[in-house]
């Protein structure tokens, strides 16, 4: 498209623009998608997401690879400190692009503070994504294509202490 995309106060069944293109401004106001929203890989002149509530299944809710020159959640993000920018990522499903384009319109709007603040959520992100038994799982398989052995090396492993304490004899020598 080259003028203008206004989607406001509907709800709908599922949300399906892959690679969608905009090159003037998008704005998808008051909008609920209630089955699978899928937005991945879009490019947008200015992208306005104002109460836009996505699918509660964070799995079905796409939004990784979507690039903009300029996007806004609220009439006034900096009012309410990005807030709402903040809280976004949460709500679709987990990719760094994500995390990274939003990183990199607030670097490029001026605001350092709520760019590192972005990449420290994105941090959290990861680490609640790879937490427990996956988290081990995902070291292990990246020290094998790494190409570590399975095991830790014999130096790193902890020995056991003996199962009986050393007792000290007196040694008398052959006279």
């Amino acid at each position: 498209m080259k003028s203008r995309l206004i989607l406001t106060n509907f709800v709908v069944q599922g949300l399906l623009a892959p690679q969608l293109r905009v090159e003037g401004a998008a704005e998808l106001q008051h909008l609920s998608a209630k089955g699978i929203m899928d937005l991945q890989n879009g490019r947008f002149g200015s992208l306005k997401i104002v109460d836009l509530n996505p699918p509660s299944d964070r799995a079905t809710a796409l939004f990784d690879g979507a690039a903009y020159q300029y996007v806004n959640f609220t009439p006034d993000d900096a009012a309410e400190h990005f807030k709402t920018l903040f809280a976004w990522p949460s709500k679709v499903r987990y990719s760094a692009s994500v995390y990274k384009g939003l990183q990199a319109f607030l670097q490029s709007e001026g605001y350092s503070q709520e760019a590192t603040w972005m990449a420290y959520l994105e941090g959290g992100e990861d680490t609640k994504r790879l937490s427990g038994f996956r988290w081990c799982w995902f070291l292990r398989v990246a020290g094998e294509r790494a190409g570590h052995a399975s095991r830790p090396p014999a130096r790193w492993r902890v020995r056991r202490p003996l199962r009986r304490p050393l007792r000290w004899q007196t040694i008398r020598r052959a006279s």
